[in-house]
């Protein structure tokens, strides 16, 4: 026997290891399929042979058409690269596309394997889960009446899950009517010292849906009342009204009598003092909608949506009047200049709508639960927007000491620009004062301060602001001894002095001179040739000024 029917014996076992044992072979008349070798092979395995009619095979249309295919795309593909590789880039192409004469118009694989193979057509389609089997999964939860619900308390020292009241665990009665569950259960604590902030909880205990894969959504419509002895605000917010409102009649006392002292003064009141008592007073209005907002909140359970939209209103307008105030003062407009540089004006486009966008956040932050995923979001950037902001309204406080430093060595009012340089750099440490215990230690205080008493963490913000506000009307008040609008005695009398020198030139000339150009004498030699008289410090201007005539 010829070693090539050895040769197809291995591999017809080898197909039979891989995909099984057929029911029938069928082959032509070949030699080594007629051996008795071949037959044996047959019969061990009880697979039928069948043998076509000698010399008379039967057509098979099906077979020709494929070869003629094969042939053809054998053509196509010639130069693609080797001989194997374009073979098996046909044969993989070959059983991966549905042919309609199979069921469903599946593919040959897809028939033989039981499942689609992946190609990289698949990267068009959308991505599905494949479904996990039926056994594998755990039948859902039935619920009835009086079933146990755990709860955990999550204060240290305190045990697993178990119920906060009652020690043992506790029993929630709920209906479920169209696979909708309702339940109604309270939480009372009876002392003092229970008194914290407290999450609620709820956990998706479905198994998994036998289609998707996926756990079953689950719809939560929540009504939470909470309630103390006489307020529906918590027990560290009840004492936010009376602290506001008090806030509020200080910032009113302190606009009356900043408006009042505005009025009657002699000296020289420019527009940012009344900008900064339009600061005070919206910040009083503000307060006083918020202490409102808060008692409403108190007696009803939930806010007015009025008061709540004018105290959003009046809280974005004192945002940003407070931090154009403190860019003006720090850049020195209406005391050492009437006008803004380019960078002062870019500060100004970039602070202010930056605080309106953290005032916004603000109010977001406030109609959002804790457990919201917008809360999380626009407190962050709360924190950006309002950390950038403190940091650029020191820009211009910087430039504006620069700039003073740099004049006291040059023209001669070097006393008065010290003063002025020493004035800024008071207010420079006071917004920095400012913005520290507004932020950094009021947010150490709500990390550390009881939950009972976090209406301190508001009393400290709020007379921190205060205090600001009054350190800072004190500075620039319109008074004659504010460096800003001190004016040396010495200067004055040099000043006059040159002026009276230059009309009586004007008045002595006659109208032969009359466009003839004098040549001005050095100050030294003006100086010299005019007879002075030297006057006690104690005397007036006039003394001086009377000598001045006499000479």
């Amino acid at each position: 026997m010829p070693p090539t029917n050895t040769k197809r014996i291995q591999l017809l076992s080898e197909m039979f290891a891989r995909n099984g044992l057929p029911d029938v072979i069928v082959s032509d008349n070949d030699s080594q399929f007629t051996s008795t070798q071949f037959q044996d092979f047959c019969q061990r395995l009880s697979v039928k042979h069948l043998r076509s009619p000698p010399y008379h095979p039967q057509p098979n249309c099906q077979a020709g058409r494929f070869v003629d295919t094969f042939k053809r795309a054998l053509i196509k593909l010639k130069g693609e690269g080797t001989p194997v590789e374009t073979l098996q880039n046909f044969l993989f192409v070959y059983r991966t596309t549905p042919s309609d004469v199979l069921p469903e118009q599946k593919s040959p694989e897809e028939i033989l394997m039981g499942r689609e193979l992946r190609t990289v057509h698949n990267l068009t389609l959308p991505k599905t889960t494949l479904s996990p089997s039926p056994t594998k999964l755990q039948k859902l939860l039935t619920y009835e009446f009086g079933c146990p619900v755990f709860a955990r308390d999550y204060k240290p020292n305190h045990g697993p899950w178990r119920s906060h009241c009652g020690g043992s665990l506790q029993r929630i009665p709920y209906e479920m009517k169209d696979n909708v569950i309702s339940a109604n259960f309270t939480v009372r604590f009876l002392n003092t010292s229970e008194e914290g902030l407290y999450h609620l909880y709820f956990h998706n205990c479905a198994e998994l849906n036998v289609e998707s894969g996926k756990r079953h959504s689950v719809n939560l419509t929540l009504k939470m009342v909470e309630k103390n002895v006489n307020s529906y605000l918590s027990a560290g917010q009840q004492p936010l009204p009376m602290l506001y409102a008090i806030s509020c009649l200080a910032y009113l006392f302190l606009s009356i009598f900043w408006f009042v002292y505005l009025r009657k003064s002699k000296n020289s009141v420019y527009r940012i003092h009344y900008l900064m008592l339009a600061v005070t007073v919206v910040k009083s209005i503000s307060l006083g909608f918020h202490s409102v907002n808060y008692y409403v909140i108190g007696k009803h359970g939930a806010h007015e949506e009025s008061w709540a939209v004018m105290y959003y209103i009046t809280h974005i307008i004192r945002g940003a009047l407070l931090f154009i105030t403190i860019l003006l003062i720090g850049a020195g407009w209406a005391f050492i200049k009437h006008m803004l540089t380019p960078r002062e004006r870019n500060v100004f486009l970039i602070v202010v709508p930056l605080q309106v966008l953290a005032n916004i956040a603000t109010i977001i932050i406030e109609e959002s639960e804790a457990g919201a995923a917008r809360y999380a979001t626009w407190k962050e950037i709360f924190i950006f927007v309002d950390l950038a902001c403190c940091g650029a309204i020191l820009f211009p406080v910087v430039w504006s000491i620069k700039l003073l430093k740099a004049a006291s060595q040059t023209d001669g009012k070097a006393a008065i620009n010290l003063r002025n340089l020493r004035l800024f750099r008071h207010f420079y440490i006071l917004v920095i004062c400012y913005v520290y215990f507004t932020r950094v230690i009021v947010y150490l205080m709500t990390i550390t301060v009881v939950y009972s008493y976090s209406w301190l963490v508001e009393l400290f913000k709020e007379t921190v602001t205060f205090i600001f506000f009054i350190s800072v009307g004190y500075e620039f008040r319109p008074v004659n001894d504010n460096p800003y609008l001190l004016v040396s005695d010495e200067d004055d009398d040099e000043d006059t002095v040159m002026e009276r020198m230059q009309m009586e030139d004007i008045w002595s000339q006659s109208g032969l001179t009359d466009g003839v150009t004098r040549v001005q004498r050095s100050q030294s030699k003006r100086k010299s040739n005019i007879p002075m008289k030297t006057y006690p410090k104690s005397q007036d201007k006039e003394s001086l000024l009377q000598g001045v005539e006499n000479a």
